[in-house]
């Protein structure tokens, strides 16, 4: 077994890692404006006396303002972009849970999420993997995590110098 060791190193960032940020947060940015666009409809086109799905909807509306809100104030990849420095450390898998889920669209479609959870301290507490990987890793495994500094985006997980980079 592993030995493990928590300690965070710094050290710039490669091109390919830079890269790899700016697309995640592209993606997420796009992403977080449609739901938004798509609540903000909702929330504005409801009638006016207050039923249960339109708080569900102010609810969420809000939540995904605040998810932007903390996206560009808190976790924001600008800094990482003028920095260019990433956090290169091991992790402690904690816990294995699976998550059975059914689409929300009519075709019923299901499909499943593999989750592991890290010890504290950890910036980041968890990561989705998929079934082949999830596999191979038994709880109390060491994990090598290189993940941007302010937005904890991953940018390469290994184990036994494998998984995915």
């Amino acid at each position: 077994m592993e030995k493990f060791n928590p300690n965070k190193v710094e050290k710039k960032i490669t091109r390919t890692d830079f890269e790899k940020v700016k697309t995640k947060n592209f993606i997420s940015s796009i992403i977080y404006f449609f739901l938004l666009i798509a609540c903000g409809f909702v929330v504005f086109f409801m009638e006016k006396k207050l039923g249960l799905f339109q708080v569900v909807f102010s609810f969420l509306f809000v939540l995904i303002f605040y998810s932007i809100a903390d996206k560009i104030y808190y976790n924001n990849p600008s800094k990482d972009f003028k920095e260019k420095t990433k956090i290169i450390t091991q992790v402690k898998v904690l816990n294995k849970r699976v998550n059975f889920k059914t689409s929300s669209d009519q075709s019923s479609t299901e499909y499943t999420e593999y989750i592991i959870e890290f010890e504290k301290p950890s910036d980041i507490s968890h990561y989705y993997l998929s079934y082949e990987n999830y596999s191979k890793i038994r709880i109390g495994d060491v994990i090598n995590l290189e993940y941007s500094k302010h937005s904890n985006i991953i940018l390469k997980m290994t184990w036994k110098n494998d998984l995915e980079k």
